[in-house]
């Protein structure tokens, strides 16, 4: 990437943009995925060129506020082997980014250790991922904590031996709660499991909560939680500002997370 590409790219984007209300971009797929064991490394060059953009991109809006993804189980295992050259240099992108969007994507299998959520509040069953080593490894790390914004998925998620294909848009609450075979293989979080993710981000001082798929939580309300087609957030919200828990919404208190 030279300064003409970062300009030429960086004013085309503007253009699209600007018939769009659109106050930020958020950077993604720049982690070096350790699971993936990849044959290459972050090129020497990749901080003078990611720098340029994002000053380039800044400088012509400067309207738009641009933040990194950062997958929360990546930072958990490059805290514990600091020599890999392959994790993110905070101290040169606390510099250059507004903010971080912290993430919980695949964050541990969907099996039977994990049919209460695969974001569990402590260690499950060998895992070293948990909201409890996530925040052990965010106390030592170098990012910038007054600009961190942690992302959960407020929606089930499918076992991963199922052979079953099903669209983004069908792995909802609703499904859920309308009784049927999905819920025997789906791993769901109960309406305690989320107003704890909201009131953990508060603790660490987080920024804010992004809810991954919020359109697809319970879109006809057949969870019957006075009709509240968004409940899963709103129970992320209720922690995160620290007011009363959601307590009569039956079908999601129910969810055993044993």
């Amino acid at each position: 990437m030279n300064g003409t590409n970062t300009t030429n790219e960086a004013e085309s984007l503007n253009n699209f943009l600007s018939g769009y209300n659109v106050a930020g971009l958020i950077l993604k797929n720049l982690n070096y995925d350790y699971s993936s064991n990849l044959d290459y490394h972050f090129d020497e060059c990749f901080y003078d060129n990611f720098k340029q953009y994002v000053t380039t991109m800044t400088t012509i809006n400067s309207n738009l506020s641009i933040g990194l993804y950062v997958n929360a189980s990546n930072m958990i295992f490059y805290t514990n082997n600091q020599l890999s050259p392959d994790w993110f240099q905070f101290s040169v992108l606390n510099d250059i980014m507004q903010y971080y969007i912290i993430g919980f994507d695949k964050f541990n299998p969907c099996n039977e250790c994990f049919k209460g959520g695969i974001v569990p509040n402590s260690n499950v069953a060998k895992s070293n991922n948990s909201l409890s080593s996530f925040a052990s490894a965010l106390r030592i790390s170098p990012i910038a904590k007054k600009k961190i914004y942690l992302e959960f998925l407020a929606s089930p998620i499918a076992n991963d031996s199922t052979t079953e294909v099903l669209p983004t848009c069908c792995v909802t609450y609703k499904k859920f709660c309308e009784g049927d075979h999905y819920n025997l293989f789906w791993c769901a979080d109960n309406s305690d499991s989320f107003y704890d993710k909201g009131k953990f981000a508060r603790e660490i001082q987080a920024q804010g909560i992004v809810t991954k798929y919020i359109d697809t939580i319970d879109p006809t309300a057949k969870c019957e939680c006075n009709s509240d087609k968004f409940i899963t957030f709103s129970m992320m919200l209720r922690g995160f500002l620290c007011t009363a828990p959601i307590t009569d919404c039956t079908k999601l208190n129910s969810i055993s997370l044993t």
